[in-house]
């Protein structure tokens, strides 16, 4: 897979090379490495953990328990809703980027018709010209399958469809979530209640929320950053030494 385009399997065989070459140092324990991964750093994380369980902890920070496709319009339809976009513009958008992912997904394998997907191609344009001129978003371009490499199109839909549920359920190391109430890219809700479900399934699983901060976890003041969270530093300190004690 080319470097612009990873997926998440590639990221974290990356993070189990530099797990492997931590544990070949002598200063490092290796008995007491963990993982913290920040949004997308948290699929990535409990991937690698997944299959390694020696492995002392992962933080997600930010981090989603559900696929990247519902992530991803959950953060779009919250920030058209917050633009003021009307409730049918929002869906619109949401229902076109997931035609556009679908689109990208029958490419990639290698299956429709080039007569199909050129017609398919050309509905997309034409729907991504409306939003253009109704000032909705900007939104993805269409890439055209007679131009661009089919691995491009592969390496999208391996990322936007991919499902953390298998890893999730896999791993037998403990995980932290730590989320922001107001968090406008990863809906809380819906993190957290999956993150219960592999709890009540045996998982040692801790999830800590901190109020009035989004995705950064970062207290702001108009455009000024006033730090972290207010205990979420000590907190996953606090929280991964005693995963390593």
């Amino acid at each position: 897979m080319s470097w612009k385009f990873p997926i998440y399997d590639d990221l974290a065989r990356d993070v189990a090379a530099a797990v492997a070459f931590l544990r070949t140092r002598p200063e490092i324990s290796p008995a007491k490495i963990g993982l913290l991964g920040r949004s997308e750093g948290g699929w990535v994380s409990a991937l690698a953990a997944s299959h390694d369980p020696k492995i002392s902890f992962v933080i997600m920070s930010s981090g989603c328990a559900v696929g990247p496709l519902e992530e991803t319009l959950y953060e779009t339809r919250r920030g058209l809703r917050e633009s003021g976009v009307s409730p049918d513009g929002v869906e619109q958008a949401a229902k076109f980027k997931t035609a556009l992912w679908e689109f990208d997904r029958r490419v990639a394998a290698g299956k429709t018709s080039v007569e199909t997907l050129r017609s398919e191609r050309a509905l997309l344009l034409k729907q991504l010209d409306d939003f253009r001129k109704a000032k909705i978003e900007s939104l993805p371009y269409v890439m055209d399958p007679e131009v661009e490499d089919r691995r491009k199109f592969a390496a999208i839909a391996n990322m936007i469809f991919y499902n953390p549920q298998p890893a999730l359920n896999a791993l037998r190391t403990p995980l932290l979530e730590a989320i922001g109430t107001d968090d406008e890219a990863v809906n809380p809700a819906t993190t957290l209640s999956a993150l219960e479900k592999l709890r009540s399934a045996g998982h040692n699983i801790t999830t800590k929320t901190f109020p009035g901060v989004g995705h950064s976890l970062l207290k702001m003041q108009g455009t000024t950053i006033l730090g972290y969270a207010d205990g979420y530093l000590d907190f996953i300190v606090a929280w991964a030494h005693d995963h390593v004690s």
